[in-house]
Parts: C-alpha cells; structure tokens; sequence
C-alpha cells in the first residue's frame, strides 16, 4: 500500500493500491478497513464506514484502460443534503400532522437526501 494524496472531487484519499495484473484501483481514507459498498453508475465501488456515510474507499475496475480511452475516470458520489419536517410541512401535510399530535420534536423527525454528483479525475498528461 502506498501513500498518496489525491483528490477526487471532496474525496480525498491518503493510500493506494494498484493491481496491474487485474487494472484494478484500490483508493483509501486510511489502512483498507472492511465496510459497506455501494456501487456508482460508472461501475466503480463506494465504500462507506459502517453504518455512515463517510466515504473510507474507492475500487476502480479498469483504472488505467479508462484513462488510456477517456483521458479521465468519472466518478459518481452522493452528497448529503438535509431538510426539516416544517420544510416538507406542505408535502407531507397529513404525516407531518401525525407527527405534531405526538409531540416529536421538528429535530427527531429530520429527513434527509443523497444527491449523485459526479467528479472527474484527469490523467495526467506526459511530455513526449
């Protein structure tokens, strides 16, 4: 495992591995610790602590074939966006009366949202 630096997007990662045999990038917030995975709609692999949505790792199938084709890897991650009850208040106005009538705090009752965004990581160009 190799100390890096990169950052993809607001995810940075402190260590990777490079699997040639396989083209295969392992990316990791840290020593690779087991977690949750998610995959992205480009195929690579989020992988999450568990039970959050801290983002500790990123597996890249086909990391070098992608950036010899395209010249950059796109990654999808989700963004957290939150909400309150008194915002959706409107949308939601026979639960959120439900909700009032059982006195619940607005903070116990938050909602909240992933948004993809996706993030490119640019090959690095070479002098010839």
């Amino acid at each position: 495992m190799e100390r890096v630096n990169i950052t993809i997007g607001p995810l940075s990662f402190d260590h990777a591995d490079y699997d040639a045999e396989n083209d295969v990038l392992y990316l990791h917030v840290g020593a690779p610790r087991t977690g949750e995975g998610e995959e992205t709609p480009e195929g690579h692999v989020l992988g999450y602590a568990p039970g959050t949505n801290q983002v500790v790792g990123l597996t890249v199938l086909g990391a070098r074939r992608i950036l010899q084709r395209d010249g950059r890897l796109a990654v999808t991650v989700p963004k957290m966006v939150e909400t309150s009850a008194e915002e959706l208040a409107p949308a939601l106005a026979g639960v959120y009366d439900d909700y009032e009538k059982h006195s619940l705090p607005s903070a116990d009752i938050r909602l909240a949202l992933r948004l993809p965004l996706c993030y490119a990581m640019c090959a690095p160009t070479t002098a010839r």
